[in-house]
Order: structure tokens, then sequence, then C-alpha cells
């Protein structure tokens, strides 16, 4: 299965298209740039932080953000192996995420980031 790339880049035959096997790290740019609800035809796809959930970057906060993030991310990018994650805030409304995940050449990771 293939999905034309969410950024528009091109290739030298035109838009590139994702393969889902192996443009992981395309994909999770793409759900954490668009919020649940924001997709035409699959609202149900993107990530799950639109509001505050508790006070001010504290660590309940991060916890359940983690949380969530996982259960969506299992949800939205079925073949995505996560084998880790790890959420701080960097400013009081920004969340990273690095999610961890299995691949061909081991445990790799990404940084999302979502302001809240």
């Amino acid at each position: 299965m293939s999905l034309i790339d969410p950024f528009l880049r091109l290739e030298p035959t035109g838009i590139k298209r994702l393969q889902i096997n192996q443009d992981v790290e395309a994909l999770l740019a793409f759900w954490f740039s668009i919020p649940e609800g924001e997709v035409l035809g699959n609202a149900g796809w993107g990530h799950p932080f639109k509001s505050r959930l508790f006070g001010i970057g504290s660590d309940g906060e991060i916890v359940v953000s983690q949380m969530k993030a996982v259960r969506k991310l299992r949800r939205d990018i079925p073949k995505l192996k996560i084998s880790g994650i790890r959420g701080a805030f960097s400013e009081s409304d920004l969340l990273l995420l690095t999610i961890y995940y299995r691949s061909g050449q081991g445990i790799k990771a990404f940084t999302g980031e979502v302001r809240l």
C-alpha cells in the first residue's frame, strides 16, 4: 500500500509516494502535524492532542499523553511496532514525544512535537 507524500515532496517522476513499510518517519511527521478530525475521508486519523489534559507540564500530563499517543498510533499506523516512548515539555505548551520503533536496522527513534 502507498500514500501520496503528505508534504507533497517531488521526485523526478512526480509527487513522491510513501510505502507504509518503508517511510515510517514521514508518516510519523504527518501524524504529529495533523490533529484528529482534520483528514478528509479519515476523520479519526491524526494525533489526539487538541487541548491540555491537566496542569501546565505536569508529570501526570506527560504520562497520559504518552499513553494516548501509543494507543492512537497503534490504531492509525498498525504496522508501526512501538518499543518505547518518552515525553517532555520543552516549553510550557510544546509537548515533545519520542517514539522508539523497530525497523529493519534495529530500534529507531522519531521525535514529534505538538503545540497544546
